[in-house]
């Protein structure tokens, strides 16, 4: 095991994902890597409370919360449970105003659905890295402090 807080906090982080969430896995360290030069604060499997009082909560797959984003990853199970995926994300929204951004990694060919190539999901994954970027650079420009005590 590495000595490096913030090497130990990342490798933590990405084991949090689980053995069973294999797209989970590769959409969110894909996304690390990508902006490992950006040094922003991530977490994976954020727990989040709906409200204080409640034993409610949500895990969000990959959140940025010094941005206020985060992000799902939407497996095709997800088609399943839309309307409930819709409550979660108002839920999270109403607990910390965060934003969140989707990547479908299936899509429809017919009335079946297929998991999207690797090259259609980095695809994907290239313009949510663009708008984390952006989110970035907005609050920067407006002069906020984006800092990071993993």
């Amino acid at each position: 095991m590495t000595d490096s807080k913030k090497d130990n906090y990342i490798i933590s982080s990405l084991a949090s994902i689980g053995r069973n969430k294999k797209w989970e896995l590769y959409v969110v360290t894909r996304i690390i890597h990508l902006l490992k030069d950006d040094d922003l604060e991530f977490a994976c499997q954020k727990y989040v409370k709906h409200k204080k009082d409640s034993d409610e909560y949500s895990l969000t797959d990959l959140c940025f919360p010094s941005l206020g984003l985060y992000i799902e990853v939407n497996e095709k199970q997800h088609d399943d449970s839309k309307e409930e995926d819709k409550k979660r994300q108002q839920a999270i929204h109403a607990a910390t105003s965060w934003e969140q951004l989707d990547i479908n990694i299936y899509e429809y060919r017919g009335e079946a659905k297929v998991y999207k190539s690797l090259d259609d999901i980095n695809k994907i994954i290239d313009r949510v890295i663009l708008q984390i970027k952006e989110k970035k650079a907005y609050l920067i420009a407006n002069g906020e402090s984006i800092t990071w005590d993993y």
